[in-house]
């Protein structure tokens, strides 16, 4: 009986060794991010570290029954990540993926609950002081204000818009793609600035063209 149960549990710690690198690599990220959450927990208040805890040994201890079901549902997974069929491979990266963006989604979700802006916030109040900094200019008489665009990440990639438009002049899959049609319509309508920001919302750089 218990020969049986160390080959089945090996089997299963192979099922995990046979993943593919990029959901190895994507699902060690998720775990590297509990991890950060828990080592926060601690530094921020032992008493939520003991919770966390003692909430866990609750789990452990309701039997190994409760941990082979979760080997299990890993195991298959496994299956599907390592079929010979590449339709399959794909299908397991791609919801590897999936599960990676719900993670982003779960911290952007966080950071908005305890106040911290998003990126897509940085970017906007970002582009808010870019825009101040050019009616400043013009009031003081320092030629016409200029028209202010930014470059900056979406959910669905990255947008051209407008500053103070409520609606992207363009979207684009990635962001070389987004900086050449950036590029090109603050040119159209210079004088203009162009606001480029980095992936988290933070800004890059500022382009200005003269009319």
């Amino acid at each position: 009986m218990g020969k049986k149960k160390k080959k089945a549990q090996k089997q299963k710690k192979d099922a995990l060794a046979n993943l593919p690198e990029n959901v190895a690599g994507q699902a060690r990220e998720i775990w590297l991010a509990g991890l950060g959450a828990l080592d926060r927990a601690r530094k921020d208040g032992g008493k939520q570290f003991d919770d966390l805890v003692k909430r866990g040994e609750k789990v452990r201890s309701k039997g190994s029954e409760a941990i082979d079901d979760v080997l299990d549902q890993i195991e298959q997974a496994g299956r599907v990540a390592t079929g010979k069929a590449k339709s399959a491979t794909k299908k397991a990266a791609g919801l590897a993926g999936a599960g990676v963006d719900r993670l982003e989604s779960a911290v952007e979700a966080v950071m908005v609950r305890t106040g911290i802006p998003g990126r897509e916030e940085v970017a906007a109040l970002s582009d808010q002081v870019e825009a101040l900094r050019a009616r400043m200019a013009h009031l003081l008489g320092d030629g016409p204000t200029p028209t202010v665009y930014s470059l900056q990440p979406r959910e669905d990639g990255w947008a051209v818009q407008k500053v103070g438009a409520k609606q992207a002049s363009s979207t684009h899959g990635t962001k070389k793609e987004a900086l050449v049609a950036a590029r090109k319509l603050a040119k159209q309508h210079a004088p203009s600035r162009l606001v480029i920001h980095r992936a988290d919302g933070t800004e890059q750089e500022t382009v200005e063209y003269e009319g």
